[in-house]
């Protein structure tokens, strides 16, 4: 495995995560104006879509390595988190706000890409 390798499994991972959180989310949002659901579905169903997401991120970021894909799908699922996080800060959300509620799918992304690159 060459690094090229790996940051293009990186970067091929990294788009399929995000073309995939992009079509989910609309649905979701569909979903909701469709049943009128409350804040807390939603919620949980914004959480399942990073999980897999950053799971799916992870499978084809460990299928470009060839020994301890976990770890590079736990990074994979790191870099899918940061961007996440730098999307919402540049879109305006609250930095303060932001970093606080951070740490929970911060870890379920880490666990999501580490679970998706063992699989591979």
């Amino acid at each position: 495995m060459t690094k090229k390798d790996f940051f293009l499994g990186l970067l091929k991972g990294l788009i399929i995560a995000y073309l995939m959180t992009f079509v989910l989310l609309a649905v979701l949002a569909f979903a909701m104006y469709k049943f009128r659901w409350g804040e807390q579905p939603v919620n949980i169903g914004i959480v399942l879509i990073y999980v897999l997401s950053s799971a799916i991120c992870g499978f084809v970021t460990g299928g470009h390595v060839q020994a301890r894909r976990f770890l590079w799908g736990l990074f994979a699922g790191l870099v899918y988190a940061f961007v996440l996080l730098l999307v919402a800060m540049i879109i305006g959300k609250d930095g303060g706000t932001l970093l606080e509620r951070m740490p929970g799918p911060l870890l379920l992304c880490l666990a999501g890409g580490m679970i998706g690159g063992m699989f591979r």
